[in-house]
């Protein structure tokens, strides 16, 4: 039997449905240990090395790797989850089974990508791969705030060759992501008695102000597109004037949710947003600040990585896939702009169903990912070797 067919004969019958059902079992939203032990216990028994990286108490990150030298391909998930939230039809802690859907925390984001990864990279030990070079799943936390886990992943020298983040992407390979940069605008004013308005310079106003200019500012963003991800954008996401109701505000913030695409100047996004909101004529003083952020990142499509999940996800969905965007933020911007190494996103699940109550991940896509993960390893190592 060659070891294409054997990994597939190995994946069809894994029960990747009941290793989901233990994973999300494992609230994983503040502590990840347990899912590393989970990961641990699937594949050090199939020969994985097991090194860990000091992080946090109770937060791992653990590399497991198996083969040596050169060529290394990371498949790398996240561990952790948002919290559960409200508004759960059924335990998010409990996988439910609707029809073809798998319900429960972390279902699509990223526990099921997770377990698709796992079982592939077993899949290939058991099957003899990679004849040559490492393949290694780097099991990350803290992904969810803020990619803490991989940033201090990447203070040391990353070797590796390539790159895979494990996220839903309905399993198409992505090779961009949009930045996250989120920006804090302060206006000062001049506090008064609620019953004097005309003693105030209320900082609602200037508020407002940057409100009303948020369209314009769009129309100019729109201008700055990307072919796989579309154009940047802004938008406000907070507002905060606390104080007694019968006192006007000396000061009030608006936060604002700027995306920036591959190739936008970063440097400028928050000089940019406080120069233009000075320029609206608050008679107050007025500040920006950035309080998070996340780059933009691309990884060429020529690249051996992007050429192999291409083709293995063509092959195992049966149509021609193209390299697409990933709307969203993930580990990705930290390897390849940090770290140098060429990344793409991939995974099973539904981007759409991430942080929402009742999430889900249909079944026929968790079996999908783990074999386009084993099949794109396997082209990636035969490329590259």
């Amino acid at each position: 039997m060659t070891p294409d067919r054997d990994i597939r004969t190995t994946l069809e019958a894994a029960d990747l449905v009941d290793a989901l059902r233990e994973v999300v079992a494992i609230p994983s939203f503040e502590r990840e240990e347990e899912v590393a032990r989970w990961v641990a216990d699937q594949l050090v028994p199939a020969g994985f090395r097991a090194t860990e990286t000091p992080f946090q108490p109770g937060r791992p990150i653990v590399a497991f790797r198996i083969g040596s030298g050169r060529p290394e391909l990371l498949l790398a998930p996240h561990m952790d989850t948002v919290p559960p939230g409200d508004g759960w039809d059924t335990d998010p802690f409990a996988l439910t089974r609707k029809g073809t859907r798998l319900h429960g925390r972390g279902a699509s984001d990223d526990k099921g990508p997770l377990v698709a990864a796992v079982f592939a990279a077993r899949a290939l030990a058991e099957a003899g791969l990679p004849r040559a070079g490492t393949l290694t799943v780097l099991c990350l936390p803290a992904e969810e705030e803020a990619s803490q886990g991989v940033r201090a992943f990447v203070r040391e020298p990353v070797e590796a060759d390539a790159a895979i983040v494990c996220e839903p992407s309905d399993n198409v390979p992505c090779i961009a992501h949009k930045g996250l940069y989120w920006t804090e605008i302060a206006f000062e004013g001049r506090a008064a008695h609620a019953s004097q308005p005309a003693d105030a310079l209320s900082a609602i106003e200037g508020v407002r102000l940057a409100l009303d200019d948020l369209p314009a500012f769009s129309a100019e963003l729109a201008k700055r597109t990307h072919p796989l991800l579309g154009p940047a954008t802004v938008a406000a996401t907070r507002i905060d004037a606390t104080g007694p109701w019968n006192i006007i505000p000396s000061r009030a913030t608006l936060g604002v949710d700027r995306r920036a695409v591959p190739g936008e100047n970063v440097d400028r996004i928050v000089p940019e947003i406080a120069e233009r909101v000075r320029a609206l004529g608050w008679p107050g003083e007025v500040s920006a600040r950035l309080v998070e952020f996340n780059e933009p990142a691309e990884t060429d499509a020529a690249e051996p990585v992007v050429v192999a999940a291409t083709a293995a996800a063509s092959d195992v969905l049966g149509r021609v896939v193209a390299p697409a965007g990933f709307t969203a933020s993930c580990d990705m911007w930290v390897l390849r702009n940090h770290a140098s190494v060429p990344t793409i996103v991939m995974g099973p699940g539904h981007l759409a169903q991430a942080h929402k109550a009742n999430e889900f991940i249909d079944e026929a896509s968790l079996r999908t990912g783990a074999l386009v993960y084993a099949r794109a390893a396997e082209r990636f190592f035969e490329i590259s070797g």
